[in-house]
């Protein structure tokens, strides 16, 4: 989770969307190993580093500062720098490299993808999610300060032309694809035409009793996700890639 999402929740874990993206996430980490050396890039409040330690090792890289102190009272190692930036002959090799809703904060996000892919150990892998599909870049978009949104092919190709092999990669989400496309395509016309249109994230508090409901809606979509299904479109694009 964002820092600034975080705040803008008024300190929520309890969202539909970020409690379901755990699910997600462990799916992701199912071939990683117990014992294995981590590294989460842009890791916000560290909501999923408890889940990453089941893992091993967890170090957290991040550019906010704020975030940092916020995983240093966690205890977990903290390095403060931009991955689009940081030389990685200073560091060590790690085995899984994690950017979750990172990317697409980063202006030079194949800068970051070539650093992540030389911090990373012969053969180690590399997990990730981003939004999916640019015609959806909105208000909320830029209110989390998102530089772009992703066209999965157009990303599986800038991972592998810089030294990656695509393990697994696929939507997630896709049981509200269509009420926030529609929420957010018409925002993007109230915004053309109301200049003054108010800037802020679509990820609000909703009623328990829906709240509910569409965590178990994502939570389903995972479940198939596991037995081997995919789906043609989602508002996530979630993948497994390898060093080569």
């Amino acid at each position: 989770m964002d820092y600034k999402d975080f705040v803008l929740q008024n300190n929520q874990y309890d969202h539909f969307w970020y409690k379901a993206r755990l699910g997600l996430l462990k799916l992701l980490l199912k071939n990683v190993r117990k014992d294995a050396k981590i590294l989460d890039v842009g890791s916000g409040i560290g909501y999923e580093l408890e889940l990453l330690s089941n893992y091993g090792e967890v170090e957290v890289l991040d550019i906010d500062q704020d975030s940092i102190e916020i995983v240093k009272k966690s205890g977990y190692k903290t390095i403060l720098a931009d991955i689009a930036c940081i030389k990685a002959s200073e560091f060590l090799r790690y085995d899984v490299i994690c950017a979750f809703d990172v990317l697409e904060h980063v202006c030079d996000d194949e800068e970051a993808i070539k650093n992540i892919q030389n911090l990373l150990a012969d053969k180690g892998l590399f997990l990730f999610t981003v939004p999916a599909f640019q015609f959806l870049y909105s208000t909320h978009d830029v209110a989390m300060e998102h530089v772009r949104r992703y066209q999965i092919n157009d990303l599986l190709k800038k991972l592998e032309k810089n030294g990656f092999e695509i393990i697994k990669s696929g939507y997630w989400n896709m049981g509200l694809f269509l009420p926030i496309s529609i929420l957010r395509l018409l925002k993007k016309i109230l915004f053309k035409i109301k200049k003054n249109a108010i800037i802020q994230s679509d990820a609000k508090s909703v009623f328990k009793t829906i709240n509910n409901f569409l965590y178990w809606v994502l939570k389903a979509e995972t479940y198939f996700l596991g037995k081997g299904a995919s789906f043609p479109f989602g508002l996530t694009i979630f993948g497994v890639a390898r060093r080569k």
